[in-house]
């Protein structure tokens, strides 16, 4: 597990795998930060687009990021294949359902 200062970061439930890593006070995960990172925003475009997220906090978690990316990103990783399997399976909700038929009838048509 990643080497994080407690000041900015909290691990979230053990009963998850993997682990998410919160900003400290916060629902926003140290993935979503590196995210956008590398899609190109600046620490300080990071910080206004989350509000109130301590800039330092964002700082700390790039520079982790920038010195441990095989890390961060193997994390990145298996985040994002556990989100896509709970999404595939997860029900269909009727409404979704009803709307992804309508789509296959006009398509058909």
């Amino acid at each position: 597990m990643f080497h994080l200062p407690a000041a900015y970061f909290e691990v979230g439930s053990a009963e998850e795998e993997p682990q998410p890593i919160y900003f400290k006070g916060h629902r926003i995960e140290l993935l979503h930060v590196i995210e956008l990172y590398q899609r190109g925003m600046s620490e300080a475009q990071i910080a206004q687009y989350f509000g109130g997220l301590d800039q330092d906090a964002i700082h700390t978690a790039v520079e982790y990021y920038i010195a441990h990316p095989a890390e961060v990103e193997q994390y990145m990783a298996e985040v994002n294949a556990t989100a896509e399997k709970r999404r595939l399976s997860a029900p269909v909700h009727p409404a979704q359902a009803r709307l992804e038929q309508l789509l296959r009838r006009k398509r058909s048509a």
